[in-house]
Order: structure tokens, then sequence, then C-alpha cells
């Protein structure tokens, strides 16, 4: 952590000073074995069974920090005047299974490539629902399924100047180190001139040597409640006195906001499964992908490029790659604006022609860890729903606390 200003020593016991602190603000921020706290993290991102089953919000995925689960909720209709029947789930099993055993350190380092991966890693499956026609032109309802994986080798750094990051933990730093010593001072001044404590230690060393074995557990006792009364009491004290730096702290670290900036490369893949007229019996596996997302984003910019291999398995002539890219402004009035586009190429075939996708997309936060994405533009030839790209994506990420 030296490469943000806070050394080793500073880092260990500013810890164990907002361990103590959090002790006495208990309702406004909650406490764990290792030390943490909830960021916001989500950066719209596109779940792989989405792109293997052709209703994706982008083509181009954006590599961002994952949290515990993600939820994409998708309308794709012509006028929106449906409920969505598009859905995503993604979960990221080290966090989930491991997750309170990483330090900060490890989290914000992004030098170590199977660290990146096994952070960055998450599990996937999408559903969408569509029709299709048989020979005879008669339309019938199909639901599929995509399972998908992802996971980063370049995740970045942390950039500590982003949303003033590094100055806000400082101040949680500074404001819980002042307060652990008030708290500490004011304990430990009390327990020396407590009359109780001084009383009990006083009849003990008055005690006959023959009474002072049977005293001991019953000493021990009293001053043991007596030594948590007056904790209890120079916390509520404290807790009164400093309210407005305890909201101080709670404000602060609910705006707590870590980016990326730098280099990323992504790896994703997955397979997706269609089931027509919506029964288990008739499924078949559909298609098969592999791709990588590699770029430079910067704190108010980004370019990311992208190489997809899709295999389809019921017709060969539709296997395809895809070459791609993106452009991105960022913290436009909390707004990221984008655009990207695909060219496709069907390589098992020459019945085939090439085509491309251009779309425009505009992505809003609607809280901590919950965003709105709005997509307008052309989409490839022989998609599910025609060549028109008209979508709603939102975004809803659960479980984002992470190391401080």
């Amino acid at each position: 952590m030296k490469k943000y200003g806070f050394p080793n020593r500073w880092f260990r016991r500013t810890l164990r000073v907002i361990i103590i602190t959090l002790l006495v603000m208990v309702s406004i921020v909650s406490a764990s074995e290792e030390q943490s706290q909830s960021y916001h993290l989500t950066i719209p991102t596109t779940a792989p069974g989405f792109v293997l089953l052709g209703s994706e919000p982008a083509t181009v995925e954006r590599p961002g920090s994952v949290t515990d689960f993600i939820l994409s909720i998708q309308n794709q209709t012509e006028d929106f005047s449906v409920l969505p029947k598009n859905y995503a789930l993604e979960l990221a099993p080290y966090w989930l299974l491991l997750g309170s055993h990483i330090t900060y350190e490890q989290y914000v380092n992004g030098r170590n490539l199977m660290a990146n991966m096994l952070q960055t890693l998450s599990l996937s499956v999408a559903t969408v629902s569509s029709t299709f026609e048989d020979s005879l032109g008669v339309s019938h309802d199909m639901t599929s399924l995509g399972f998908g994986f992802r996971f980063s080798l370049l995740r970045g750094k942390v950039e500590p100047s982003f949303q003033n990051y590094a100055n806000r933990l400082d101040s949680i730093y500074s404001i819980s180190h002042t307060l652990s010593d008030r708290v500490t001072e004011e304990i430990e001044k009390r327990l020396k001139n407590d009359t109780v404590l001084c009383r009990l230690d006083s009849v003990f060393q008055n005690a006959p040597d023959n009474a002072r074995q049977l005293l001991i557990p019953i000493i021990t006792v009293l001053q043991s409640q007596r030594q948590q009364e007056i904790k209890n009491e120079v916390e509520k004290e404290i807790r009164e006195e400093y309210t407005s730096e305890f909201a101080r702290i709670s404000g602060l670290v609910s705006r707590l906001q870590m980016r990326r900036v730098g280099w990323k490369l992504e790896l994703a893949g997955g397979a997706a499964m269609d089931f027509p007229e919506r029964t288990f019996d008739n499924s078949n596996w559909s298609k098969l992908g592999i791709w990588t997302t590699f770029g430079y984003e910067q704190t108010h910019w980004g370019m990311l490029g992208l190489v997809r291999i899709l295999g389809d398995q019921r017709n060969d002539d539709f296997s395809s790659i895809d070459i791609g890219s993106r452009f991105i402004i960022d913290n436009i009035r909390l707004m990221s604006i984008s655009v990207e586009s695909v060219y496709r190429t069907f390589y098992a075939s020459d019945k085939m022609d090439d085509t491309w996708r251009l779309a425009f997309m505009l992505d809003y936060p609607l809280g901590k860890n919950k965003s709105l994405s709005l997509v307008f533009g052309r989409d490839f030839e022989g998609s599910r729903s025609g060549n028109l790209i008209s979508l709603i994506n939102v975004v809803i990420s659960l479980g984002s606390d992470r190391p401080i």
C-alpha cells in the first residue's frame, strides 16, 4: 500500500484503530472479521450468456470489478410496453467462498495474474425468450439459456484521484485514529481512578494470605464487570459527543468508489442451449464461443477492442468471427457514453455475407451498484429481433463488501 502513501505499518495500525472506533459506531458502520466496507463498484457489464444468445447490450464488453451477485434485466421490444423476458445472473465464486480472507493489498494489487483471474472470475447464466418459425411458417415459442464465464488477466491499477478515493480513505483513517485515541485515553483514565476498582484491589491486598485464593475468582469477575461498565459508559459518551464525526465517517465510507485504470485484458466464453416450444426434451446445444476484450482506460475515457469466435452447433454456415472496438467517455454528469462497431465474418461458409453492428450506449447510475443502460443502433443481419437495436438493460449488483 506504499504506492498510495499508506505504509504497511500505518495500514495495520489504522485497521486496528478502525476496529476500535467501530465498536463505538456499530449503528452506523458494521465491522467484520476481515474489516470491509461496501464499495460502489458497478460498471455496467454484459453477461457472456447474453452474447451467445444474440441479446447483448454491448458486444464489446467492458471489464469491471465484480460483485458477489449481478442481476441483469433486459427489455428488448419495439415500444417497451411489456414486462422484460430476458434475465441474467452472475456470481463471483472466489468472493463468495474466500472473500473474507482477502486483504486490501491483495485486492488493489493488479500485477498478480493468478489473483486477477480468481478475484474477477464470474460464472453466469442468461435466459432469453423468443419465437421461431417451422418449415410450414408456423410460429412457436422458444426459450434459450446461455452459460458463460469471464475473468481478467490484466485489470489495471486503482486510481487514487477517482472521486477523491484516496483523500476520503485518508480522512476515514485520520478521524478514526483521533476518535480511537480519545476512547482509549478516557477508558485508561477511568480505569485508573475508578473507586470501585480501587476498593476491590484494596480488599484483595489487605486480605489474609489464606483467603486470597478464595477471593481471586470473585474479585476477577467483579473487576471484569466494572471494566465493561466503564467501557460502555465511555463509548456512549463519545458517541454522543462526536456525533458529527461519526456521521462524517459514515458518509465518507458510503461514497467510496473504486475505479481501475490502465491496461485491461479479459477472457470470456460459454455455450448456449435452445428449448424449442419450451420443452426440455427438445433441447439442443446451439452455440459455443470464446473471446477476448482488451484495451486501455483512463479516468474519463477508454478504448477497447474485441476478438470473438462463435461456433454454431446447428449450422456451420453461421459460425463466425467478430472483430470490434468501443470508445467510451465517462463522468459526463455521472453518465457514461460510448459507441461500438463490430464486423462479423462467417469463416465456415462462402454462402453468407459479412455483416456489421453499430450501437450507441448511455449508462446512468441508479444508485449504489445499480445502473441503467440505454442502447440504440443497428444490429447484425439475421439477429433474433431484426437489425434494429432498441434496448433497456438494468444491472443490480449485490455483495460489494471489499477490504479497506
